[in-house]
């Protein structure tokens, strides 16, 4: 399960399953960070119908996920971690970018 965090991420949440929709099970407890959050149910886990349960805010603004995916297998799931991981990466590139642009035209105003 990779989870794709707002700036308003849960400090601790659980990820949840069920396989009829009506009786939920834990599959992880987790701690939470902005940005992409990759989570290893235990091996042999299945459910039809996953959910995040959060548990304690990280700041006042609540709870935002922008993304969630859920893997069959380990390779999809190592596959979509590196392509998250690429795209926070050009993310991070390019706010960087549009920061140092924006520097160098507030110093030609100067």
């Amino acid at each position: 399960v990779d989870i794709r965090w707002e700036a308003a991420h849960a400090a601790k949440y659980l990820v949840m399953g069920s396989t009829d929709g009506e009786a939920w099970f834990t599959l992880a407890a987790e701690v939470g960070r902005e940005g992409w959050v990759a989570t290893q149910c235990p091996e042999g886990s299945a459910a039809r119908w996953v959910s995040v349960y959060c548990q304690e805010r990280a700041t006042p603004f609540g709870f935002s996920i922008w993304e969630l995916r859920v893997f069959e297998d380990e390779a999809a799931a190592a596959h979509a971690k590196q392509q998250a991981e690429e795209k926070d990466a050009a993310e991070a590139a390019a706010k960087a970018a549009a920061v140092a642009a924006q520097q160098a035209q507030l110093a030609r105003i100067e």
